[in-house]
């Protein structure tokens, strides 16, 4: 459901947003990814067009869309949701009308880099997102009668705060805020030179104008914050299906890895295919079976750790597609099957991760009260114990990894430190083509 705000003498934008995720521009969900800028170039004599003039800011949107690498994305200011509007006379929970939260006026910055400014209060009503509770298994009953007085239900005589917090009589709606643009001031063209008709009413102004989206959200999970372990399912779901791939590229010997490696280039070690290319031609001369079979675990060794350090990178965020700016969750108590009396906004919560603050995105959502050791993964041993040693955290140089022992050596390392309580770290290292060696991962062990 999109809500906009009321503004007088607007037309709805009809173009297409070119990314794909809705035909029209008005309050759909957008694509956007890091683009290249390309700037106008003036000269004297030239012929400018509208094109020109349109290439000029665009260029200076796309410049200002960066912002959101620098300084992140959300909530900057305001948006406050309430339940009655900053006018007043209105009440949300009025039997007349459905319920009702009003978005008061801020700014905000989505992922897009858009700027988002409410100028003023928009009103969501959100009558047509709450619907009665209906069970398919219960019998038809007889329409109540509105003038006779609701009885309480058994068990609840006198609980007000019970009746009140009945959670299958609830219903959460989360509110968002998208990019949304009308066009403006209207006039017709004087001269056009054949390029159009010229009695067709142009507009000559864009007005950025944010609507609101709600949708449905789940209950079940009201409390928690399960960011990070939904992250480290992925990950691990990830983690199985690179080294599945490895193995069977591996399983049938040098030849069947090569064609793998040139089908899936390696993203750091360049030197994998020079290097398999050379062990073909080496085996071919020694017909050392055991040999052969170390040779091959070493090299799913290396292809697994660029597996590795590949993923865990930080890319630039991209938003595919924008949902918008969460600024509020509201819990509704919906009426029974076949009342008539209208929802009841209950409370309306405006705390992560309902409402995004100002932030960048991150690398990976972490744990809270844990530190991410993922940055200092493939760095200098001694660089990594330093940096980590500024922080107050205690680390050895701790065991090179036998490249032949594949992925036996990873299973205990760990790339979170939890903070509050003292431990120490020692580092799980490999010596790189130049004999530096270098961190993989860390084991973490509680101090005496």
């Amino acid at each position: 459901m999109h809500v906009h705000a009321p503004k007088a003498d607007i037309k709805r934008t009809k173009y297409s947003c070119g990314c794909g995720c809705g035909p029209k521009c008005e309050c759909e969900s957008r694509c956007c990814d890091l683009e290249c800028l390309v700037r106008p170039n003036f000269f004297c004599g030239q012929l400018l067009t509208d094109g020109d003039l349109a290439a000029t800011v665009e260029w200076a949107r796309n410049r200002l869309a960066l912002s959101r690498y620098r300084h992140g994305w959300g909530v900057v200011c305001g948006l406050d949701v309430t339940c009655s509007s900053p006018h007043g006379g209105d009440d949300c929970c009025d039997e007349r009308r459905g319920p009702t939260v009003y978005v008061n006026p801020g700014y905000a910055l989505d992922c897009c880099g858009n700027d988002l400014v409410v100028c003023g209060p928009i009103a969501v009503d959100l009558a047509e997102i709450c619907k009665p509770h209906e069970d398919p298994c219960e019998r038809p009953t007889k329409p109540k009668d509105t003038n006779k007085k609701p009885q309480p239900e058994a068990g609840t005589e006198g609980d007000c705060w019970q009746t009140l917090g009945r959670k299958r009589d609830l219903v959460a709606v989360d509110l968002f805020l998208r990019y949304h643009e009308d066009l403006t001031q209207p006039q017709r063209p004087m001269f056009r030179s054949g390029c159009a008709d010229d009695t067709r009413c142009e507009y000559t102004r864009v007005l950025e104008n944010p609507c609101v989206h709600a949708e449905l959200g789940s209950l079940d999970r009201a409390c928690d914050d399960d960011e990070a372990q939904e992250w480290q399912r992925w990950f691990e779901g990830k983690n199985r299906e690179a080294r599945q791939t490895i193995a069977e590229a591996t399983r049938l010997g040098l030849r069947d890895l090569l064609k793998h490696v040139r089908k899936h280039p390696p993203f750091k070690f360049c030197f994998m295919e020079d290097l398999i290319c050379c062990l073909i031609e080496e085996h071919g001369r020694d017909k050392a079976h055991d040999r052969a079979q170390v040779d091959l675990q070493r090299v799913a060794f290396w292809l697994y750790l660029d597996w590795l350090l590949h993923f865990l990178e930080c890319p630039c965020p991209t938003c595919r597609p924008d949902k918008g700016v969460p600024i509020a969750r509201v819990i509704l108590r919906r009426p029974e099957a076949g009342g008539r009396a209208p929802c009841r906004v209950v409370v309306i919560d405006p705390t992560w991760p309902y409402r995004r603050p100002l932030r960048s995105d991150e690398c990976r959502p972490i744990p809270r009260g844990t530190i991410d050791l993922v940055p200092y993964l493939w760095q200098p041993e001694r660089v990594a114990i330093d940096r980590l040693g500024a922080l107050g955290v205690q680390v050895e140089p701790g065991t090179k990894l036998d490249e032949s022992d594949q992925y036996a050596q990873f299973e205990s390392a760990s790339v979170l430190l939890e903070t509050g309580v003292r431990q120490r770290i020692r580092t799980l290292s490999v010596e790189d083509l130049l004999d530096c060696r270098r961190v993989v991962g860390f084991e973490v062990a509680h101090a005496p």
